[in-house]
């Protein structure tokens, strides 16, 4: 409507400047004697147009900023409307099966097809909860409570004319499972993580797209007997998860009923990793006989453990030099120690589980003679104990033997190292050598 006003003005104005070009030709043809008024006329005719030219500029160019401005400002209380009326409020109240509230409920919203909750909070003494500045976009609302079953509602959908939606959730108290996690040995394994959820989302009776969620884990960690605790658990089939580092996944699907809940439940995790590999001589040349240990076990990220002297920890070479060690830790490494009557004992140290083909090759050795004599009586031999002591390939090793009533002694069979050489008696102090 401004538009158009403008363009009638300006309409207006074309007809007075053109009225008032033919009243000054008439008056100068009319009145005037003079041979010059033609110029005249022409000089006057043009210093009026160019102010009638500049009157029109500078009306248009107000016309054109007006409209501007009329057109920004509509456009701005428009997107202000449109702001405040899509922005809305989501809260609500969680209550239990008695419809009694329950407080310290986590709330999280997502927008529907993403993975991460975008809102967070928890509902107050009184079971209710507030998220505010929400845009109006379909969203996934999971309600959780570790004594409760986890519930969530998809694709919710606020009505558009409202600033403020209110929701309820009743959450069904779940049940409380308890069990143990041994090895193959049936000894307790501390530090397990047990999950549970639900095999298939299912609709609670409610509907209204609020379902049993099967995204959100119960997990326990089992303590030092290898005993664990789950609550909030549904009823219904689920999937058992225990994870363990050096174990193998166990998953088990069980049954979870009021029947379940009252009989403490076992689960036996696996190891599956495997050490193989061949005794040799300096040749190459199989040797069988040879006792293989596993002397230390060093998991990642951990300090090493020494492994007890057991016979799963132990194998004989065959006549063909080969051992093999099975139902390993599958990550880590090991330490093997290797020895042979007729060789000096041998380390191989960080050997990875799933080494199928380790080469153990054993050496003829060295021997290391002496005689222990005292220092105030050098002229007398000392029988005591006598230690040697060396660091190979990062392991201790150490060697004791006694000396003779004359004083002598003797190391053999000892791999090729720099040796300390100190009395290994107790009551009796020594140099090192």
């Amino acid at each position: 409507m401004l538009v158009r006003k403008n363009q009638l003005w300006l309409w207006v104005s074309i007809g007075a400047l053109a009225s008032a070009l033919f009243v000054v030709c008439y008056y100068f043809g009319a009145d005037q004697d003079s041979q010059n008024w033609p110029s005249t006329l022409i000089h006057r005719v043009g210093r009026g147009g160019k102010r009638v030219v500049g009157w029109l500029s500078e009306a248009l160019h107000r016309a054109d900023k007006g409209s501007k401005e009329l057109t920004s400002g509509s456009v701005l209380k428009k997107s202000a409307g449109l702001s405040e009326i899509s922005a809305f409020v989501l809260c609500g109240q969680v209550l239990d099966e008695q419809r009694r509230p329950i407080p310290g409920v986590r709330v999280s919203v997502r927008p529907s097809g993403q993975e991460d909750f975008t809102e967070n909070t928890e509902t107050d003494a009184t079971g209710g909860f507030e998220i505010a500045n929400l845009q109006p976009e379909s969203y996934d609302i999971l309600v959780a409570h570790p004594d409760y079953v986890p519930l969530i509602r998809t694709a919710y959908t606020p009505p558009s004319n409202r600033r403020r939606e209110r929701v309820e959730f009743i959450l069904p108290l779940g049940a409380t499972i308890s069990g143990i996690v041994r090895d193959e040995n049936g000894q307790p394994v501390p530090g397990a993580l047990v999950n549970a959820r639900r095999k298939q989302l299912e609709q609670v009776a409610s509907g209204g797209n609020i379902y049993l969620d099967d995204s959100t884990y119960k997990t326990a960690k089992t303590e030092g007997e290898g005993t664990f605790t789950l609550k909030g658990v549904s009823q219904g089939e689920h999937l058992f998860e225990i994870r363990c580092r050096g174990y193998d996944l166990l998953v088990q699907t069980i049954e979870v009923s009021e029947k379940t809940s009252k009989k403490p439940l076992e689960f036996v995790l696996r190891q599956s990793g495997k050490i193989s590999g061949i005794v040799t001589d300096e040749k190459d040349t199989p040797l069988a006989s040879a006792t293989v240990r596993l002397s230390a076990y060093k998991p990642l990220g951990m300090p090493t453990t020494s492994l007890p002297d057991e016979e799963r920890f132990k194998k004989v070479s065959n006549a063909k030099g080969e051992f093999s060690f099975e139902k390993l830790s599958t990550e880590g490494f090991y330490d093997l120690t290797v020895e042979h009557p007729d060789f000096a004992p041998g380390f191989f140290p960080l050997i990875a589980p799933g080494t199928l083909r380790q080469i153990c090759k054993l050496e003829r050795g060295a021997e290391i003679r002496g005689s222990a004599v005292f220092i105030d009586r050098p002229t007398t031999p000392a029988a005591i104990n006598v230690v040697t002591q060396t660091l190979v390939k990062g392991t201790t090793f150490s060697c004791e033997t006694r000396s003779e009533a004359s004083g002598e002694f003797v190391f053999r069979k000892l791999p090729y190292a720099t040796y300390k050489i100190f009395s290994g008696s107790p009551d009796i102090a020594s140099e090192p050598l």
